[in-house]
């Protein structure tokens, strides 16, 4: 099998038919989807990762100079975003 692949047959148990059909038809096409995926992130522009730094330390110390604590919430796959930005405190 290429890709991903449900590797817990009892959970399952709690879905709908519907569901565990439709996540077959995925599996069955992962190859495909991946190679699409793949082609569209191709295409996104790549940023500048030295003016990305200064840019992003700029702000963490503007941010600084105004606060002594900051809450970042990151969700999903937002939380990476987050995570590099305390990472600069």
């Amino acid at each position: 099998m290429n890709g991903w692949h449900w590797q817990d047959d009892a959970l399952w148990n709690s879905c709908a038919a519907d569901a565990r059909r439709r996540a077959d038809i995925w599996e069955n096409d992962s190859a495909k989807h991946h190679e699409a995926l793949t082609a569209l992130a191709a295409k996104q522009p790549l940023a500048d990762t030295a003016a990305t730094l200064q840019q992003s330390l700029a702000h963490a110390a503007e941010l600084a100079a105004v606060s002594q604590r900051l809450v970042v919430v990151g969700t999903g796959g937002a939380s990476l975003g987050a995570q590099a930005f305390c990472a600069l405190a």
